[in-house]
């Protein structure tokens, strides 16, 4: 869990994929990430409680979402 706190505290974007966000300390890893304005992507079918502190909601399950997210990130 250490390394994954400093991970986040020093990461610029976190995206944050298919899950409720209730369990802790994990759901605290967005909140690090946020503390370092890092950009907030969340990919899930349904809002969470902490949609609401998310850059970017997409409302839709990964396997449809993250092969569309590829191509932004594989660019040279």
């Amino acid at each position: 869990m250490a390394k994954a706190m400093n991970y986040a505290s020093g990461c610029n974007l976190m995206i944050v994929v298919g899950t409720s966000l209730v369990v802790s300390p994990t759901n605290t890893l967005s909140i690090y990430a946020q503390q370092n304005n890092a950009i907030l992507i969340e990919i899930n079918p349904e809002n969470t409680e902490m949609s609401s502190i998310m850059d970017l909601v997409i409302n839709d399950s990964s396997t449809v979402s993250l092969p569309k997210l590829i191509p932004f990130f594989s660019r040279n």
